[in-house]
């Protein structure tokens, strides 16, 4: 009953049912329901628009589902916000998967009610944009490549890998392909692995990500001469190292987001560490896995960090590691 409560019944209730309560917010949540809307009067899924105006800063997938969503359900605010309702239940169902994986099912269910009230993915995980579907694809990502390197004779969990870097790609850009390859090429690194490198070049793999990421491309250029300059330079590169969308932040922007996103739990965790330090201390240190996760949070954290772009949705990819080690450490305080 326990593990039906965390898992299905509480995030149904906070992530499903509850989504239609408060209408949209200005302007992002309008502007990610306007571009599906004009997808299904136009007929052209390709060029997303906002009102006759071309909008090609972000890939389409998110539109795509939401579009099939309106046409389903209609045009109101629940259906508007179900696809990132979904992508926040899957973070949770992921990360009890991976706590369990790591360790045991209690570990999962701790991680997992963690991450479920946690107040920023609570906040995320209820609006129409593109942050929580980027997490969700991008996490599942780096576990299942996690998976395909530790994992011996299961090549489909590399076909699986790609494909979910696909997805994630479709849903905000390079960093949902860039991110899963750091990230698992640093944890080798550290973790004495290198010789694996290599295994995660995968050419099924690469056909499959070309497959469903090419089409899109090739028709929006098709469409918009100056298009792939213009989503893979600008809205890419010159994000990243310019300030050209005046959304720069100090570099310890995100530190206190992160603490203060994680309340209530973070409160809990302080007092749990202090019970038992040495001993968990010495059980972080001592896990290869525990390595893997140091690597997921610490990478994402430190590149939006150096970003002269940053904005607080930005940086909820690095709450299921934060969720994993505080289940982790909740259980291991038991003991």
């Amino acid at each position: 009953m326990k593990k039906a409560v965390v898992l299905y019944i509480i995030p149904f209730i906070l992530y499903i049912a509850l989504l239609g309560v408060m209408p949209q917010m200005e302007p992002d949540e309008t502007r990610y329901s306007l571009i599906p809307s004009a997808m299904n009067q136009t007929g052209n899924y390709v060029t997303p628009h906002i009102k006759n105006t071309i909008y090609l800063e972000k890939p389409p997938l998110a539109y795509w589902v939401t579009a099939l969503s309106f046409r389903i359900l209609g045009e109101n605010d629940f259906s508007a916000r179900l696809f990132t309702g979904l992508c926040a239940w899957g973070c949770i169902l992921l990360t009890f998967f991976i706590g369990r994986h790591f360790r045991d099912e209690k570990t999962g269910l701790y991680a997992a009610a963690v991450l479920t009230i946690s107040v920023l993915p609570f906040i995320l995980g209820r609006l129409n944009i593109l942050d929580m579907p980027l997490t969700f694809f991008l996490c599942l990502s780096i576990w299942l490549g996690y998976l395909s390197l530790t994992s011996e004779k299961k090549k489909y969990l590399y076909y699986l890998f790609y494909f979910s870097c696909a997805l994630a790609f479709l849903t905000k850009g390079i960093i949902g392909v860039a991110f899963p390859f750091a990230i698992l090429v640093i944890w080798l690194v550290w973790a004495g692995r290198w010789r694996q490198i290599l295994q995660l070049i995968s050419p099924v793999g690469i056909l499959i990500f070309l497959v469903v990421v090419c089409p899109w491309l090739y028709l929006a250029q098709k469409e918009n001469a100056d298009f792939l300059w213009f989503f893979f330079v600008r809205e890419h590169f010159l994000r990243f190292t310019t300030q050209m969308h005046g959304k720069s932040e100090p570099f310890y922007y995100f530190l206190p987001i992160i603490i203060g996103g994680t309340i209530p739990w973070s409160v809990y965790l302080i007092q749990a560490c202090r019970l038992r330090r040495k001993a968990i201390t010495e059980w972080l240190y001592g896990k290869d896995e525990n390595k893997f996760l140091a690597v997921w949070f610490l990478f994402i954290l430190i590149f939006y960090s150096v970003s002269s772009s940053k904005l607080i949705p930005y940086i909820v990819p690095v709450f299921l590691p934060v969720a994993l080690f505080a289940g982790s450490i909740f259980r291991y305080s038991e003991e």
